[in-house]
């Protein structure tokens, strides 16, 4: 099945030679687009993108690009950073058999691990990969991601707050996000970010005209032992980062 793989990166951790030769060992007749959202940065053969709404917009910068006819899957640059990269893509290549005559089926990374607030729906998916089948479901995504990008300073609970900050200024190893250097406005745009990964999740799964699945959907055993082996990876560094910061 021909397939579409859109990836949306920020600077040059992972040029764009490298993360071709990864995506093809695993799909090698796939029509790879890399968008690189740093400004003026994108190397030959990536597209410029505008980081206007950081993956969000460089999702809908790509799929304005793609033929919503085919499958396509998108990712963000964390899954060379956060994640363990050929297992994650050994799973998406099971979910994509099977699909023909299907355009409205979305898999993703389907968590069911955190609190239900009105904000936060559980199961939620995260942000950082999604398959999409084909038209129907590609057309909702691009709709979904249109709407979160137009209200760039939306407004939340009380509740949803104290969860956002005790998630991300945890002191704890294993759980929310540290980085060397964090000041208010990148603290700001962190929780708008997450915000929108929890609408564009909430959107997804109450849409009666798609049908969501986890990526785990194929092998359930194979998807649990990278969810594990991920939160090791990314626990480790957490650690690193709050030793820094100290």
């Amino acid at each position: 099945m021909k397939v579409q793989i859109g990836l949306v990166k920020y600077g040059s951790s992972y040029s764009y030679g490298e993360i071709r030769a990864v995506l093809e060992k695993t799909f090698p007749d796939a029509h790879i687009f890399i968008l690189n959202n740093q400004s003026e940065a994108a190397e030959k053969g990536e597209i410029q993108g505008s980081n206007s709404g950081h993956e969000f917009s460089g999702y809908y910068e790509l799929l304005q690009l793609m033929d919503n006819s085919q499958p396509i899957v998108l990712f963000n640059d964390t899954l060379f950073k956060n994640h363990m990269t050929l297992g994650w893509l050994w799973l998406v290549k099971r979910c994509l058999k099977g699909l023909e005559n299907h355009n409205h089926m979305i898999f993703g990374d389907l968590r069911f691990d955190g609190d239900d607030l009105p904000e936060r729906p559980n199961p939620f998916l995260a942000s950082w990969v999604f398959l999409l089948s084909g038209s129907v479901a590609v057309e909702e995504m691009h709709r979904t991601l249109a709407n979160l990008l137009e209200n760039p300073q939306p407004t939340w609970s009380l509740a949803y707050e104290v969860f956002l900050n005790e998630w991300l200024l945890s002191q704890k190893w294993y759980k929310g996000w540290h980085q060397k250097a964090v000041n208010s406005e990148i603290l700001k745009l962190k929780k708008r970010n997450i915000y929108w990964e929890h609408c564009l999740s909430k959107a997804l799964l109450e849409n009666d005209g798609l049908t969501v699945y986890s990526l785990g959907h194929e092998n359930a055993l194979i998807y649990q032992t990278l969810r594990v082996l991920d939160r090791l990876k990314t626990g480790i560094s957490r650690s690193l980062a709050l030793i820094q910061r100290r």
